[in-house]
């Protein structure tokens, strides 16, 4: 009968169970039948692939499953003996490693600021990318310079390059910047030309500086890539 209706066969929940086998059924091992006052019968059947295990309800799930441990090895074994005879040295050694990363970290970012060499500035607003595109000999640079302060427009700046002259040649060693309006970016174009005949490449540096100032306010180093080789006529 379908367990949603009811039918006269089947104990309602009202009823009360007086008797009870667990047993065989017909073709089924695990049969229990349970029999109403009213009369009514009702049969539960244990699935064919049930099994029956012990088990601890109380045993917490990380005793129950072993976990495999690799074994000792002798460099483990030393290394725990060292570090249990020498923990105050190899404190002292690992705080003053660390004393020689910072103090290495802290004068290579000072050394980035006085030189200006880093592609944004903590000093202005100001932050310049650059892209090279072609195969060569003949290659275009491409500069993006973005002024990323909301309010203050930047004005009386220029672009100048440093690399080998004897490797490369510009069309636009220096590049006159306008007012740079607040939150836009402006490109410019400088042709480059590879005068090495093997391709032999190199790296330019690219400045902005303020005019009467000679110290650059923030660089970009491009790493040119390498020419094909000119077909000398």
């Amino acid at each position: 009968c379908s367990p949603c209706s009811p039918c006269s066969l089947c104990p309602s929940p009202q009823d009360i169970i007086v008797g009870m086998k667990f047993g065989r059924f017909g073709r089924e091992e695990g049969a229990l039948l349970m029999v109403g006052r009213g009369g009514a019968l009702s049969i539960k059947m244990l699935r064919r692939t049930v099994s029956f295990e012990n088990k601890d309800a109380h045993a917490a799930p990380s005793q129950a499953a072993s976990l495999d441990i690799p074994k000792k090895t002798k460099v483990f074994v030393d290394q725990t003996v060292r570090e249990r005879d020498n923990p105050y040295a190899m404190h002292n050694a690992f705080q003053k490693d660390l004393y020689r990363i910072r103090l290495g970290a802290a004068k290579a970012f000072a050394k980035s600021l006085k030189t200006s060499s880093a592609p944004i500035t903590t000093t202005h607003s100001m932050n310049i990318s650059a892209q090279v595109q072609g195969m060569g000999p003949l290659f275009r640079l491409t500069i993006t310079v973005h002024n990323s302060s909301p309010t203050v427009s930047i004005i009386d700046h220029y672009i100048t390059f440093k690399c080998d002259y004897s490797l490369y040649r510009l069309s636009r060693p220096r590049i006159e910047l306008p007012l740079l309006v607040p939150s836009l970016s402006y490109s410019f174009e400088s042709m480059v030309e590879c005068l090495d005949e093997t391709g032999r490449t190199g790296a330019i540096d690219v400045l902005v500086l303020r005019k009467g100032s000679p110290v650059p306010l923030i660089t970009a180093l491009v790493k040119m890539p390498v020419s094909e080789v000119m077909v000398m006529s």
